[in-house]
């Protein structure tokens, strides 16, 4: 049961779904049921979830990609932010390399994706750990 002094984490989405109306709807109400509650809500942005959870606490934590997103969604709702690791910064080329924000993990995932896309062709890629992407992407493969 919630109580108070409970919180509840909601991720804003970019992503318009079927009935979208109905989903704010909902949502809209639930926040107003929840506050009215003195229950605490937290609103964060989804961007790069799954990407920055599966690079950087999937190995480390022995997560599944989901989780690992859910872990980044409470640190983001803590109030920390997700910097690009030291080791992604050196493996990427110094220009791209100089900012650590939001537009790191997108030169990052814009690598990932086309590694991914070049390589599934020919093999199933679900078993790649976070280390092996690594590995071949910033070994030419990408």
């Amino acid at each position: 049961m919630i109580g108070p002094g409970m919180f509840i984490l909601f991720q804003k989405s970019g992503y318009l779904r079927n009935g979208s109306f109905f989903y704010q709807f909902r949502g809209g109400i639930a926040l107003v049921m929840l506050r009215k509650r003195c229950i605490a809500v937290f609103t964060v942005s989804a961007r790069f979830t799954s990407f920055i959870g599966f690079f950087k606490y999937a190995e480390t934590y022995g997560l599944n990609s989901h989780q690992a997103a859910a872990f980044v969604v409470a640190r983001r709702a803590l109030g920390f932010a997700e910097k690009l690791p030291r080791e992604f910064l050196e493996l990427l080329s110094p220009k791209e390399g100089r900012q650590r924000s939001k537009a790191s993990w997108g030169k990052l995932f814009g690598k990932f994706k086309a590694a991914k896309a070049k390589l599934s062709r020919y093999y199933s890629t679900s078993a790649f750990t976070s280390s092996t992407w690594l590995e071949y992407i910033f070994a030419g493969g990408g």
